[in-house]
């Protein structure tokens, strides 16, 4: 757990944490407008609108379209909840650790408070990522005492009481200040660095044929800075051998990009079928059926005009990576950043 800095934040307010409020707020859906780092009337509005969502969960709420301690917690938390998995008996990764850490915090918790007065606590048994028969029951137990549907699944209730320990005991200033949902801490990462996030990086970095002759290992050492150093100078970007919120999404979309086929007027599959939903996400003309005939031909070619690129129809690699970069135009950085990570940003 690190510490953060915090800024109230108010009409008028600009720079960085007014982007990332915009960011998190329309993750949460409750903003529409842009991500430009102003706090305008449609961010207030936005605020406001989440605040009276909340003012009936937490009394603490007050409505004013000012985001200062209080506000800023309730956020962090419902992004915390909206980065969550359902995960169940069978289930594996980091969700599922995360679940056997805070259940261990409780049976502390239990223990030194008697808050669940539960005599041997949960019993959730070791941490090691892997929802097993311990596990489930452990959750069930746990969904008892908070009187919910006890069927051993961790679904969106389960997380929200889950929420409730991992800042157990803290108020909004206490929760802000250390940062209890651990939210900004993924990012950057680099040499020295080792955690779950650097084998997906070793990962990215290996499909693109720059991570040949390291391990992946989840150790970020000499050979993956060197990788991600040829990434950035062939990508435009700064070559520090660090990787923050540029190069992690421009590793993951050059990835996405490597697996995608030139397609043509006659090609048939699965591929047809991505490129035509992705293009009905924005446009919203196609039949989705894995065909590309004249239709499809004809739209690929307006679309190319629209972007400046050679309208030849064939959708080939600049097309592919001209069509993603509007599809996630307005995915939140931080879902994005989730995504790669953990597979459940949804971009």
């Amino acid at each position: 757990m690190s510490t953060a800095t915090f800024t109230r934040l108010q009409e008028g307010s600009t720079g960085s944490a007014v982007t990332k409020l915009q960011q998190r707020l329309k993750t949460l859906k409750f903003y529409t407008g842009a991500v430009d780092g102003v706090f305008g009337a449609n961010t207030k509005a936005a605020v406001i609108k989440y605040q009276q969502s909340k003012a009936v969960q937490f009394n603490d709420v007050t409505v004013d379209g000012i985001v200062g301690y209080v506000t800023e917690s309730s956020i962090q938390r419902d992004i915390w909840l909206s980065q969550r998995q359902p995960i169940k008996e069978g289930s594996q990764g980091k969700d599922v650790q995360l679940l056997q850490q805070i259940l261990k915090t409780a049976d502390d918790i239990n223990k030194d408070q008697g808050q669940w007065n539960m005599s041997g606590g949960f019993g959730v048994g070791s941490v090691d990522g892997v929802f097993g028969a311990t596990t489930k029951a452990a959750v069930i137990k746990f969904q008892q005492v908070e009187k919910l549907n006890a069927d051993g699944v961790v679904g969106a209730l389960t997380w929200d009481r889950l929420a409730g320990i991992v800042a157990f005991d803290l108020d909004a200033i206490g929760v802000v200040a250390n940062n209890v949902y651990d939210l900004t801490t993924r990012l950057p990462i680099k040499e020295g660095s080792a955690t779950p996030d650097v084998f997906v990086i070793q990962d990215l970095l290996t499909v693109l044929k720059l991570y040949n002759s390291g391990q992946i290992d989840g150790k970020f050492g000499a050979k993956t800075k060197e990788a991600v150093i040829k990434f950035q100078t062939a990508n435009g970007l700064k070559a520090d051998g660090i990787v923050g919120e540029k190069t992690a999404i421009a590793l993951s979309n050059q990835v996405w990009l490597a697996t995608k086929p030139v397609l043509k007027e006659g090609s048939k599959g699965e591929a047809v079928e991505e490129f035509q939903g992705l293009y009905n996400s924005y446009f919203g003309t196609l039949t989705v059926d894995g065909n590309f005939g004249a239709k499809t031909k004809a739209e690929v070619i307006k679309f190319q005009k629209s972007r400046n690129l050679t309208a030849d129809g064939v959708v080939g690699a600049k097309t592919w990576s001209s069509l993603r970069s509007l599809t996630i135009h307005d995915i939140p950085v931080e879902q994005q950043i989730a995504f790669i990570f953990d597979g459940s940003g949804g971009c």
